[in-house]
């Protein structure tokens, strides 16, 4: 019997979504491998499904160059190993499955073996293709055509973002995580520049209000939010906040610590960049295509969200990124409060180095920031006068809580935003900027001397 014709029935193919498909075909016939009366599928069919799943899912690795030039093992498994894997079976039914891929894969004028003889496969590394182009095509219509009303975003966005609930880590937990009272992310850190003692003292008479967040309207763009759209801007760690704003030589830097007084939701980009797909994927499966190559594409999206953007590009740097989060920020099914990623201005800093949180802007307002507020504070000095001069000493002198000054009853605060977060003003810190200490990597530059162009005309080709 030419091997393409031989039955095999859904237990000799042992791959779940295979041996569905077998079963619920009903092609009752005796199975040539165990010589039950079962469903079955021809040899040759299942090496045709095989084929795609190769195509798909594996990219061959004995025909680099490594191996046919400079003679080196292949990396990968051979396809032999390969089969038995994908398709659960063992002995006959893979030996058969070869053969029949053999067929496939040769070249009837040329006999040649599209793979070789003996090939090896490793699964692809880089499978985010569609994804790829669609969101290049997203982000050049943003910068060329529309940014505002612009119907190809949201599509985009929908199909990367919106399965993100059922996204699982390596490790099996989710992609989302819980920040407040309980958590283990209980406290935030936040800091502000000054380039004047003025500054600062100004800053310092409305602690909650100018080292928060500033209020809606005010404010430049950043990396996650539009002009004038008020979100809070904070890290896991002091050195972090300090890091991420940049402080020039000779400034001053407040930092302060903040309390999350209420649950909050955040989506872990670090986490998100590590998920995979579920157990039960099968590569036979066709959607699965889809799936792995969304995963594929995320893993590279993440790192490209929190890359370095210099400052004279940061207008359009960032227009993709503020898309992103205003996406995430206004979806009402994921409920996200904000997101959290890996600091890059504090990369390589220390062993455990900080992260960022930006909240958005429903979870960005400090208790005490309105300008509605009561005046808590009395007067602010930086410096301490003694018989030898001034002495630098920065203090906040509170009033009694008895004594605040609250703002007439009738007028109402416009801001109808829940406070999610509480300074802590015994947390707060002056540095001031003494130097700058960067991390880098070093490339020599290698020069060399260009032929006399008399010499090169002597050249014949």
């Amino acid at each position: 019997m030419v091997v393409q014709e031989k039955r095999v029935c859904a237990e000799c193919v042992v791959e779940p979504h295979l041996a569905g498909v077998i079963t619920a075909s009903g092609d009752v016939q005796e199975c040539d491998y165990c010589g039950n009366e079962l469903p079955t599928m021809s040899i040759g069919e299942v090496a045709d499904r095989f084929d795609v799943v190769i195509e798909n899912f594996f990219e061959v690795t004995s025909l680099s160059d490594a191996v046919t030039i400079y003679g080196r093992d292949p990396t990968g498994d051979p396809i032999a190993d390969v089969v038995e894997t994908q398709l659960s079976a063992a002995g006959e039914v893979v030996d058969d499955v070869l053969e029949a891929l053999g067929d496939i894969w040769s070249d009837r004028g040329s006999l040649e073996s599209k793979y070789d003889d003996d090939p090896y496969f490793s699964e692809k590394s880089h499978l985010g293709g569609s994804y790829g182009a669609e969101w290049r095509a997203m982000a050049e219509s943003l910068r060329a055509e529309a940014r505002l009303f612009n119907p190809k975003t949201s599509a985009v966005l929908e199909r990367v973002f919106g399965p993100i609930l059922s996204d699982k880590t390596r490790k099996g937990s989710g992609v989302i995580v819980e920040a407040g009272p309980g958590t283990p992310r209980e406290t935030l850190f936040r800091s502000r520049v000054f380039q004047s003692l003025e500054a600062l003292e100004l800053a310092l008479r409305h602690p909650a209000r100018e080292i928060g967040a500033p209020p809606p309207g005010i404010g430049r763009a950043g990396r996650m939010n539009a002009k004038g759209i008020s979100v809070f801007y904070g890290a896991t760690s002091a050195d972090t906040a300090v890091a991420e704003v940049r402080p020039p030589v000779g400034s001053h830097v407040v930092v302060g610590q903040f309390t999350i007084s209420r649950p909050l939701r955040l989506l872990d980009l670090n986490a998100l960049a590590d998920i995979v797909p579920g157990s039960g994927l099968s590569y036979f499966n066709p959607s699965s295509k889809d799936i792995v190559a969304r995963h594929d594409f995320l893993r590279s999206l993440c790192n490209q969200l929190v890359m370095p953007v210099m400052p004279e590009f940061e207008d359009d740097g960032y227009l993709i990124t503020q898309l992103v989060a205003d996406f995430l920020a206004t979806h009402a099914e994921l409920a996200l409060d904000g997101i959290l990623f890996e600091s890059v201005q504090h990369r390589g800093a220390s062993p455990e180095p900080g992260r960022n949180v930006v909240l958005f802007n429903k979870a960005s307002r400090t208790e005490g920031s309105s300008s509605h507020a009561a005046d808590r504070v009395a007067y602010v000095n930086l410096y301490e006068m003694d018989d030898e001069g001034d002495h630098w000493w920065p203090q906040i002198t509170f009033r009694d809580p008895a004594d605040w000054k609250e703002a007439p009853h009738w007028q109402t605060d416009p801001d109808e935003r829940k406070p999610a977060l509480i300074l802590d003003t015994r947390s707060l810190v002056i540095q001031e900027m003494k130097g700058v200490i960067y991390t880098s990597t070093t490339s020599e530059v290698y020069t060399n001397v260009a032929p006399k162009e008399a010499d090169l005309r002597k050249v014949k080709y």
